[in-house]
């Protein structure tokens, strides 16, 4: 008994220790695992500095973060992030000023003044003017700054040239939504127009048709007289016999699109499909009929060679015990024909008494 309990002990140590090893708690292991000096340079080189965050989490699991080398290689760190390069890069990318790293505070002569000189740079006519010709929102960190003027008014001939007529055709022609910042430009709003044309054209609609793609947005998208367009070259392409065939074939019910001589045209396909399908059906049907026969042919066929099987041996069987019984006599009859003849003995006479020759014995 105590061996017993001592293998399940062993036993619950063990699933412990398996369980522990596939639930292992990541913080945990980050706390008390970590190079605290390396994690304040990989903090400082991001621009933070998270020695609060990194105390309470790692306080739930009774360890200390060493303060001294986190501090210490994290403003390392930051020296190196918080550098006029990296300001000027920041403000190259139109970074709003709220949202620079508060660890720069204690740098702000060397990364302030690379900050500035980016948004200088980047509030410029010729920048405002690549955002608009890109169709790119202007930012609002050139107004905090005052530096608007060029910056707008670059923008504005940026969106001049972005919102053309070609840029226009080209987004109605491939279905996308208008432009909002060329609400304003007529060029962009004529050359869309034309894209929707071309998009939600008869032709458009003739190769869905065959294609039986008819895509339910179009309505939307299209403009009321190119969609009714789009509309006839969907039923003209659709509405065909080889599409009514397609549809008899598999079942699908009768479409209300088709009208005069498409709907002759699928009508007829239809029918002709549907009585395909009926035949196809009837030769499954026949098919499997006829496999069902075979199969119940083979199992009767199975079922007489088993008796004819069975009949043979209870026959074999018979035979056997036939043959023993013969041997069995033939060998009980040569023991008897071998066997030496015997006389039965006669019983002996009984001798009467004698008193003249016995009386002398006596």
């Amino acid at each position: 008994m105590r061996k017993l309990s001592l293998g399940l002990s062993l036993f619950a140590l063990l699933a412990l220790a398996v369980s522990c090893a596939i639930f292992k708690n990541p913080q945990k292991e980050f706390c008390q695992n970590a190079d605290w000096g390396e994690v304040g340079r990989n903090d400082g080189l991001m621009g933070i500095n998270r020695l609060a965050s990194l105390q309470t989490v790692c306080g739930q699991f009774d360890v200390t973060v060493d303060t001294h080398s986190y501090n210490y290689q994290n403003e390392l760190g930051l020296k190196t992030y918080c550098s006029f390069d990296n300001g000027k890069k920041l403000g190259l990318e139109g970074e709003e000023e709220e949202r620079l790293p508060e660890a720069c505070n204690n740098f702000p002569n060397k990364f302030k003044e690379g900050y500035t000189n980016g948004i200088k740079e980047y509030c410029t006519y010729e920048h405002g003017r690549t955002l608009g010709r890109d169709l790119l929102e202007p930012s609002s960190v050139c107004t905090a700054k005052n530096l608007d003027k060029e910056f707008l008014r670059g923008h504005q001939a940026g969106l001049k040239e972005g919102c053309s007529y070609k840029r226009g055709k080209q987004d109605g022609a491939e279905g996308k939504k208008p432009q909002e910042l060329c609400a304003k430009f007529a060029d962009y709003g004529d050359g869309f127009y034309a894209g929707q044309k071309k998009y939600c054209s008869y032709e458009r609609g003739l190769e869905d048709g065959e294609k039986d793609t008819f895509d339910d947005g179009m309505e939307a998208y299209c403009p009321k007289k190119f969609f009714k367009k789009y509309k006839a070259g969907f039923a003209d392409g659709f509405c065909s016999y080889d599409m009514g065939r397609n549809y008899g074939y598999e079942g699908r019910p009768f479409p209300s699109l088709c009208e005069g001589r498409g709907f002759l045209k699928f009508e007829r396909g239809y029918i002709d499909g549907e009585r395909d399908r009926r035949h196809e059906q009837r030769e499954r049907e026949r098919a499997a009929m006829a496999e069902e026969m075979q199969k119940e042919q083979e199992r009767q066929n199975a079922q007489e060679k088993w008796e004819l099987d069975q009949q043979r041996k209870a026959q074999e069987q018979k035979q056997r015990e036939l043959d023993r019984r013969e041997r069995r006599l033939k060998t009980l009859e040569r023991w008897n024909q071998n066997r030496p003849h015997q006389e039965t003995p006669k019983k002996p006479t009984p001798r009467r008494f004698d008193h003249n020759r016995d009386a002398r014995h006596i």
